[in-house]
């Protein structure tokens, strides 16, 4: 049942990873998805798009490379009570949440490679070229590291997992009471072409249902694997709250994977919240009050 006349919420977050560097992003994003209310789902639209225009983010503008490639390929998500929609793997795209939101008003859950970017020029989306000189200079500079190791067969599992895994996202509490969660992300940068993360998963990377709306950020396919947005809401649902559920899910996860960044913000009836293993920027906003931070150790 919705509770209607509680204070709308946006909450944003930068990526598990980031660092508070930007933080003013996530609150710009916050801002941009209050404006944007109404309607949950168009407000957590607008704070992503935010996010993936801000070129220090690993989403839209700034998004990382594929190994051994020259491009980026971007996944994105929009989810509320009434529908889900996703793109996958995505090129030269300026905001593949806007494409997100278009295949949710269709008859398809999730578009993927060329078949969505038809529709995105048949939608008229901007097409850009999303990778930043710093990205680019990155991927040289990992790509070298990696030429040391034969096979590439030495290199520590903590450098595949961590670094540039960090997705954007936000999650809204509207006037009427009714959620919604959206999410974008240049994915993992030593992912081979093709692969696809959590954030179009239903579930993995974000979910709404009755008692809230989540999203999480970090290693996609460990996300995945622990359908951890779903474990979020599930605690939340069992009567935990926000926050309360987002540090059990980040215990588990702790438990299981010490040493990866992960993080999830959530929004229930009453509450929001956020949280990582590491670090996570992120940003709540309710009418005047302001939460959040860098870090997620609780």
């Amino acid at each position: 049942m919705r509770r209607v006349g509680l204070p709308p919420c946006v909450v944003t977050h930068g990526g598990a990873g980031n660092t508070v560097d930007v933080l003013d992003g996530c609150q710009a994003a916050s801002l941009a998805g209050l404006a944007a209310l109404g309607a949950a789902r168009d407000a957590a639209v607008a704070a992503v798009v935010v996010l993936e225009d801000d070129a220090r983010m690993n989403a839209g503008t700034g998004s990382v490379l594929r190994l051994g490639s020259d491009s980026a390929q971007m996944d994105a998500s929009v989810m509320d009570a009434g529908g889900f929609g996703a793109v996958a793997v995505v090129e030269n795209l300026k905001n593949p949440v806007k494409l997100a939101r278009a295949i949710y008003d269709s008859p398809h859950l999730m578009l993927a490679g060329a078949g969505a970017m038809e529709l995105a020029a048949r939608l008229g989306l901007e097409q850009a070229d999303p990778v930043t000189e710093r990205q680019r200079q990155s991927q040289r500079e990992r790509m070298a590291k990696l030429s040391e190791h034969p096979m590439w067969r030495d290199v520590p599992d903590s450098y595949w997992r961590t670094g540039n895994s960090d997705t954007v996202g936000a999650v809204v509490r509207a006037a009427d009471g009714s959620f919604a969660a959206a999410a974008s992300t240049g994915g993992i940068w030593c992912a081979l072409r093709g692969r696809v993360g959590d954030v179009p998963i239903p579930g993995a990377g974000v979910w709404v249902g009755a008692a809230g709306a989540v999203a999480a950020t970090g290693i996609g396919e460990i996300i995945w694997q622990q359908l951890l947005a779903k474990r979020c809401h599930d605690e939340m649902e069992r009567g935990l709250s926000a926050q309360a559920a987002i540090d059990a899910c980040l215990s588990f996860a702790r438990a299981r994977h010490p040493d990866i960044e992960l993080g999830l913000i959530a929004v229930d009836h009453v509450s929001c919240g956020g949280g990582a293993l590491r670090q996570m920027p992120w940003c709540a906003l309710d009418g005047p009050v302001e939460r959040g931070g860098p870090r997620g150790d609780r």
